[in-house]
């Protein structure tokens, strides 16, 4: 059986790979928030819930709390329902 945490960064990867793959330039929004998520920041901080993500116009913006955040008019909000969000994890591998 999989542990919890393997679950959550399988979530994670697969959150990922679809805004990689979903969100074509052409087609991306110029504004993200993934909400809602146990936010990783990889700085040695504890995890942190209720985590949120903004992205402008590709680019990360606001990483925190979402309570401490503001988020964007008209940004379009992604619910990563209690998953890990990794904000800047980039799949380098992939080939075209």
């Amino acid at each position: 059986m999989l542990s919890k945490l393997t679950k959550t960064c399988t979530f994670a990867i697969v959150l990922v790979l679809l805004l990689n793959t979903a969100c074509s330039p052409q087609n991306q929004p110029d504004k993200i928030v993934i909400q809602n998520g146990l936010l990783f920041k990889a700085t040695g901080e504890a995890l942190i819930p209720k985590g949120a993500v903004v992205i402008e116009e590709g680019l990360i913006t606001a990483v925190g709390r979402e309570s401490e955040l503001e988020f964007p008019d008209g940004a379009k909000i992604l619910d990563a329902q209690g998953g890990t969000i990794m904000p800047g994890l980039i799949e380098a591998r992939a080939s075209t």
